[in-house]
């Protein structure tokens, strides 16, 4: 424990010298995020609208390939 607050401490004081890469990081941080958040709503209505399309076109009739 004693370790990692000496290497938050190393980061603060780092980030106190050089505030922009602090901006940088947290901007970086918050644009992944956004972006991964954006990619999983992506893929559930994806997900959503290939289902109904299965089930309009072919219902239960249709051949599907299925994980084990």
């Amino acid at each position: 424990m004693n370790r990692a607050l000496w290497i938050l401490a190393v980061l603060l004081s780092h980030w106190r010298r050089h505030p922009m890469q602090l901006a940088t990081l947290l901007i970086g941080l918050i644009s992944a995020t956004a972006l991964w958040s954006g990619v999983q709503a992506l893929n559930a209505q994806a997900r959503i609208s290939y289902d109904r399309a299965a089930a309009t076109f072919g219902g239960a009739r249709t051949a599907m390939l299925v994980g084990r």
